[in-house]
């Protein structure tokens, strides 16, 4: 290693070594400390705990200059093409490495079958990779290569998803009709409810052909309080009360008295007989 040669460059000469070598052929006839620890390397050689051994003692090691002149020219005679063919595939055994010992760990029969699991729960791309132990957008950059036409949920879908799940809608479409258009929440307390911005619930409903109402339930309490008075006042409606009066000539301000006095008037007693 000092003067940049491989471990197995040999240091003497020919005639040495083949002397050396007809002598050790000659104990290992009548040895057996020989023969055992020749059977256990050739056990250890066809196991690959040899390799592994040597690949685990030559890691961190810069290369020696004779290795690294022979690696740059098996290098040279090898095309472009073939090399970048050999890393890709390379990649995607590792890939496939990885997936099989994902799915495995989490008890499914393959990486497809855990994916769509985790989708249908509800997880983000990087949650499934935090917990496949990889980087948080490992999948994203490899679902491609693995191969799994799994569909990608819109950005706005991801955070609300866990929270209509959980309060037993199938997806975020019927979480937000039954909760904005039904229920007419505000955008802001939905927001609120999922952990997001109002700007996602926004987004969401825009995807989803929703249209936002800002302050759909302040608006619906509103327009039911009307629709209570106009009842009360004899008048399908609050629009056809104040069109009756006008067209009587009441003014907006006798209007506006008629209806305190009216909201306000207890109820007369039914007189017994």
């Amino acid at each position: 290693m000092a003067f940049g040669l491989e471990l197995n460059n040999p240091l003497s000469g020919e005639a040495t070594r083949k002397r050396r070598a007809a002598a050790l052929t000659a104990r290992q006839a009548v040895e057996p400390a020989i023969q055992q620890a020749q059977a256990a390397a050739r056990d250890r050689a066809r196991s690959g705990a040899l390799a592994s051994s040597a690949r685990a003692a030559a890691r961190g090691r810069p290369h020696p200059a004779q290795r690294r002149a022979k690696t740059l020219a098996t290098l040279s005679a090898i095309s472009r093409e073939a090399r970048a063919e050999g890393s890709r595939a390379w990649a995607q055994r590792r890939r496939d490495r990885a997936t099989a010992e994902i799915a495995r760990r989490f008890g499914h029969p393959d990486f497809g079958a855990y994916l769509v699991d985790r989708l249908a729960r509800g997880d983000s791309l990087a949650a499934i990779s935090r917990e496949a132990g990889q980087h948080k957008d490992w999948l994203s950059r490899h679902l491609q290569a693995i191969g799994l036409p799994v569909p990608r949920p819109h950005p706005s879908d991801v955070r609300p998803r866990p929270v209509a799940r959980r309060l037993g809608y199938p997806d975020v479409r019927a979480y937000l009709e039954a909760s904005h258009v039904r229920q007419h929440r505000s955008v802001a307390s939905l927001a609120t409810q999922a952990g997001v911005s109002t700007w996602t619930v926004v987004t969401a409903l825009r995807h989803h052909g929703i249209t936002p109402v800002p302050h759909a339930a302040k608006r619906q309490e509103a327009g039911t309080r009307s629709d209570r008075v106009a009842a009360r006042l004899g008048f399908a409606n609050l629009a056809e009360y104040v069109a009756d009066r006008r067209a009587s000539g009441a003014t907006w301000t006798s209007l506006v008295i008629d209806r305190r006095t009216r909201d306000n008037a207890s109820p007369v007693p039914t007189p017994v007989r």
